[in-house]
Parts: structure tokens; C-alpha cells; sequence
């Protein structure tokens, strides 16, 4: 029995074992089934024949031999396949702006396990990581993207069939910008140039004002810098969560015209520079969502994309019927639920947010399927966090019937297999286990340890110690409970990964795509997911000892000292790791929340630094 990812449609046995492994024909030529993925593979006593009718194919049968290989130590056995995928389009999102910024040698790798798995898209979604040419105030500290950077990924994305597409804040989410070096673009009505940075503000406010011409210009600027770095024919302009439209600058307009007049409006002006620039945009999809009465009203040429991280599968086809009934081409987007709770993943919400978003896309026409990796908060979470997400996503969108027989633990035990080399299949159903133990938040911890981000309102936080309430929404004892079940689960995950039997770096593994590997990824794949799972522990102990000095619980177990100890220490493993994919960028922030939790729990330093920034910041 192979483990194949993903399922091949077609897979019949045959006798024997194949005598001439490195006897292998490939040969482009018509198939029953006409699609330019689609692949035939014969393993026969003679050797191995590769057909396709066009090259991608060829690259497909590839990746599933060298997976055959793998699992086949003693001799390739005999076998024919057929396979084709449900989606014509198949990607994955990754988040780079919001802490994280990759080192060109992971974005390369990350580009390869996307074609293992036959995926053919990559976007990586930057706010202002990327080194633009006349604006060095907006991404300094960050370590951005270099022109050179992109060329070489996109070059590499090519040569393994990925279309590596732009994608870019252009509307919301423009933190850095009107902070560091355009306040006057703001639609709020106040100047935030002196506030300080919090991680909330970056995610929750800062929205072009749509009647400023001169924010139309900036967003022209950026299309034209970066756009000749593609060669794809896609330009995602983003355009999500606007949570400030028509809130300051724009109250009255959005009043009398509406808000949806505003967004389509400023939507369809961005669209019109990128049609330009000789692309077709992309933009996630809001207006199925809040106006759905005037979906018509969206650019003609455009796709759509529908976001849904949850299982709530009404909502889902809703917004998917309603962009289908209105005439857009629409991708369905999941998420790898890899930044909640922060450290490790909700593996088994990815698996089913995955499935339900597939199997609505194909009911409702959509044309792609996108997984997004979003990065909240510094983006703790390290990143094979996001690979389980990845690879049950790339499941499901080439074979949706063939991986819809597993339920989220078969799934979750065969990318185990893959990904950690594990054997029983043991070792991620455990750490999903594990994150639905936790109780704590790397978010509250956050908002303790940061200035008070503007508007969030004063009764969520102690009027005393200043700490976030969320910290205590749950009793001590969930706490308690959560930290003895993830030790326990802890000790299982240290035995379970004595099994996870390392690649031999002259092995087939080592060479899966193309003649390039990195058996190194394997041992890093582990580390991380143990990180992880300390993180989670010392989040649990550390929300304990806050809850006693704040006066929540008389006693609880975690002795401050030691903790603060081994807060230290995990924030020395976490550089070491952090450094070993990504640049510095936000490192220092997270270890200075890590430490300043250590010097809060045994009195070096108060319980939070969350202060209001001004008097009526937090009014509500």
C-alpha cells in the first residue's frame, strides 16, 4: 500500500516488480483525458514509461514516481496510474509582512514542496516588505524582498510549472505606509504618524482614503514597480477588510452613497491599473459578503476570492452561489489555521476547512482553489506549521474524491508520513490533539506586552494591572487541565519521533523535484514541531502566573522562576530556528515579548506595558 499525495484518479496493481528501475521513457502524447496536467505512469517488469500531453504532466508523473521510489526501498513494484486534477488552478498564500520575512533559500524550497505536492501557484502576500525603490522609510527594519529576490523564485517557479503571482496591499491593510510616511492618506480623521506600532493596528486599521487622488497615485506606483518582476498574466490587489471605510474622511459620502459605492469605486480604479500593466486582476472577495446586491457592479474581467477559514459550509455556498449567479471567475481560499493558536496549528480544522471550501468549489464552479498562511501576530508560528494545511489542501484540490475518504486523522497520519517521515502515522494527529488542549493565547500575551492599540475599547483590559481580560476568559483550572493533558501529550510526541527515521542524503528522497532536496528539511520539520508544543506549554504556564498575580486564582502550580527560566531558554530555540528560514525582521519583537513575560512573572517588570496611548484612545 503507497501513500501517495496527492491520491492519484486511477491506480491499478500490477504483478511483480520492476526489474529496469532507471529504464525510464517519457514521451509527450495524446491521453484519453484532455487536460494539459493530466499524466499517465507504467511501472511494468521492463521498466517505466512517463506520458503526458503536455509538459506539466510529465512534471506530475515525475513527482508521483519519485514518491513510489521513496516508499519503495526493496524495488519498484508494478503498477499503471492515470491521474488529472479537479482544479485547473492550485495554490498556496503565504504571508510574509507580517513579522516574517523568508530567506530566498526557504522561498525556494517552499516553492519545491509546492510542485511535490502539484501545486501550480504561489502568492506571497506583502503590505510593504518588498524593498520599493523611492520608499525606504515604509519597509526599513523589515529585511524586504529584493527585486533580484523575486526574479530568482519567480525564475525557479517556472522551471517547476508555478505561477508565481503579485500579490499586494493596495487599498486596507496599509499599516506600514500611512504610519511610517503617508498619515495624510489616512481615511481615518487623526495623524497616527506618532503612535506606536502594535501588531493589532497592522491587522485592523489603516485604509487609503478612496477620495484622495493622491492614494490612487501611490498604488499606481507600486503596481508599475513591481509588476515587470512577474511573468504572471495575475495581479492580486487584495482590497480586503477596509474596516475604516467610510469611518473618517468618508462618513458623509458613505452616508449618502453608501459604503459599497466607495469600495467599488476605489476596486474598480485599481482594477483599471492593472488591466494596464497587461494583467487580469485578482481581489479577495468582499463584495459577495457585504454587497451582495451589487456584485454586477464588479470589474468584468477579474477573480474573485472567497475566503471562508471556518466550517461554516452555509455561508461558504452562499458567497460561492453568488459570485457563480453573478458571472465571476472565483477561486475558493482555505486557511491552514497555522497562526491559531499560535506556535502550533489547528491541524484537524485545516483538514475540514480544506475539504468543505473543495468540495463547495466544485458544486459551485469556481475555477481555483487558494490555502492561505497567514501570520498574526508576529507570525510565532513556525513555519512547517503550515505544511499539514499545504499538503490536505493540495490533496483536495487535485483528487477531491479520493482524499474525501479519509476522515481529518487519516489525512493528518498520511501527511505525517510525508512530512516527518513518521512511520505509524502518529505524530501530527498527536500535536492536533495538542492544539485543541490549549487554552491560553499568544494574543492576549501580546496585547500585554505592547502599547494599547488605538480603538480597542478600556473593558478589555484590568483597570489595575493593566492586563487584557481575554487573558482570564477561561477559569485556572481549563488551564491547568490544558498543561497536564500537553505534557502528557508532550512525552507521547518525544517517543513517536524516535521512530521518524531521517533521509539518507544520497537517497531518492533527497532528489524529489528535479534532482533537488534538502534532507535537512526533515530534521528542522521536527525541531519545529517541538518548539511548538513548548511554546504551547509555557503559554499555559505563563497565563497561570499572571491569573496569581493579578489577583484572578490564590495558587496555582508553574513556579515563576523556573518558567521565567524556560521562557529564556524556548526564546533562545526560537531565534535559532527563526534564523534557520527567515530573515531578522520581527524576531526582536517576539523575543521581547517572550522575555518581558519572564521579567512580568517574577517582578523585574510590571505585569503590562498595554497603557492607553492617549486619554480617549480606548473609549470604544
Amino acid at each position: 500500500m503507497m501513500n501517495l499525495l496527492p491520491a492519484p484518479k486511477m491506480i491499478r496493481p500490477l504483478p511483480g516488480s520492476c526489474e529496469n528501475p532507471r529504464e525510464v521513457s517519457r514521451r509527450l502524447e495524446p491521453l484519453a483525458r484532455a487536460h494539459p496536467e493530466a499524466y499517465s505512469l507504467a511501472i511494468t517488469r521492463e521498466g517505466i514509461s512517463l506520458r503526458a500531453n503536455a509538459e506539466p504532466g510529465l512534471f506530475y508523473a515525475a513527482q508521483t514516481l519519485a514518491q513510489i521510489r521513496q516508499q519503495s526501498p526493496g524495488g519498484l513494484p508494478c503498477v499503471e496510474i492515470e491521474d488529472w486534477p479537479d482544479y485547473d488552478a492550485r495554490g498556496f498564500y503565504h504571508d510574509v509582512s507580517r513579522g516574517c520575512v523568508p530567506t530566498l533559500a526557504s522561498l525556494l524550497a517552499l516553492a519545491e514542496t509546492c510542485a511535490r505536492y502539484k501545486l501550480n501557484q504561489l502568492q506571497l502576500y506583502i503590505e510593504h516588505t518588498y524593498a520599493f525603490r523611492n520608499h525606504p522609510e515604509v519597509w526599513r527594519g523589515a529585511d524586504p524582498l529584493t527585486a533580484e529576490e523575486i526574479r530568482a523564485l519567480d525564475a525557479r517557479c517556472a522551471e517547476l510549472h508555478i505561477d508565481l503571482v503579485p500579490s499586494f496591499s493596495t487599498f486596507g491593510h496599509f499599516y506600514p505606509w500611512i504610519h511610517r510616511k503617508f498619515p495624510h492618506l489616512n481615511e481615518l480623521e487623526r495623524d497616527v504618524s506618532g503612535d506606536p506600532f502594535t501588531w493589532w493596528d497592522r491587522m485592523m486599521h489603516y485604509t487609503l482614503d478612496c477620495s484622495d487622488p493622491r492614494s490612487l497615485d501611490l498604488v499606481r506606483e507600486i503596481i508599475t514597480e513591481v509588476r515587470p518582476l512577474f511573468r504572471s498574466r495575475y495581479f492580486n490587489i487584495c482590497c480586503d477588510e477596509t474596516f475604516d471605510l467610510g469611518k473618517g474622511k468618508n462618513r458623509r459620502r458613505a452616508e449618502t452613497e453608501g459604503s459599497h459605492a466607495l469600495y467599488l469605486g476605489f476596486l474598480n480604479q485599481i482594477c483599471g491599473i492593472v488591466r494596464e500593466h497587461n494583467a487580469i486582476p485578482m481581489f479577495w472577495d468582499e463584495v459577495a459578503r457585504h454587497y451582495p446586491d451589487h456584485i454586477g457592479q464588479l470589474p468584468g474581467e477579474g477573480v474573485s476570492l472567497s475566503w471562508n477559514y471556518e466550517l461554516d459550509g452555509e455561508r461558504m455556498r452562499r458567497e460561492a452561489a453568488c459570485l457563480r449567479d453573478g458571472g465571476r471567475q472565483f477561486y475558493m481560499c482555505a486557511g491552514t489555521s497555522s497562526w491559531s493558536p499560535g506556535f502550533i496549528g489547528h491541524y484537524r480544522r485545516a483538514v475540514d476547512n480544506a475539504r468543505l471550501n473543495a468540495a463547495t468549489g466544485l458544486d459551485c464552479g469556481a475555477c481555483g482553489f487558494l490555502n492561505t498562511n497567514w501570520g498574526d501576530n508576529g507570525h510565532p508560528s513556525p513555519f512547517s506549521t503550515a505544511l499539514p494545511g499545504l499538503m490536505a489542501g493540495a490533496s483536495f484540490s487535485w483528487n477531491f474524491a479520493g482524499t474525501n475518504t479519509s476522515d481529518a486523522d487519516s489525512l493528518l497520519a498520511d501527511i505525517s508520513r510525508h512530512l516527518y517521515r513518521d512511520a505509524e502515522g502518529t505524530l501530527l494527529p498527536l500535536l492536533a490533539g495538542a492544539a485543541e488542549k490549549s487554552a491560553a493565547s499568544w494574543q492576549m500575551l501580546v496585547w500585554s506586552r505592547m502599547p494599547r492599540a488605538f480603538g480597542l475599547p478600556a473593558d478589555w483590559f484590568d483597570a489595575r494591572t493593566h492586563l487584557p481580560n481575554g487573558l482570564f476568559t477561561r477559569p485556572p483550572e481549563d488551564h491547568e487541565q490544558a498543561l497536564r493533558e500537553l505534557v502528557g501529550i508532550r512525552e507521547q510526541v518525544t517517543r513517536a519521533m524516535e521512530t521518524c527515521t531521517p533521509p539518507d542524503p544520497g537517497s531518492n528522497e533527497a532528489q524529489a523535484v528535479d534532482g533537488v532536496g534538502n534532507p535537512g528539511e526533515h530534521r528542522l520539520n521536527l525541531e519545529e514541531a517541538l518548539l511548538g508544543l513548548d511554546g504551547r506549554i509555557l503559554l499555559e504556564k505563563t497565563t497561570l502566573l499572571l491569573a496569581r498575580l493579578a489577583g484572578r486564582v490564590n495558587s496555582v502550580t508553574p513556579d515563576a522562576e523556573t518558567t521565567a527560566r524556560e521562557l529564556r531558554a524556548f526564546a533562545r530555540r526560537f531565534e535559532k530556528n527563526w534564523r534557520a528560514r527567515s530573515k531578522e525582521s520581527e524576531l526582536s519583537l517576539i523575543v521581547q515579548t517572550i522575555e518581558g513575560v519572564a521579567d512580568a512573572i517574577t517582578g523585574r517588570a510590571p505585569l503590562a506595558l498595554c497603557i492607553p496611548i492617549e486619554a480617549d484612545a480606548c473609549a470604544g
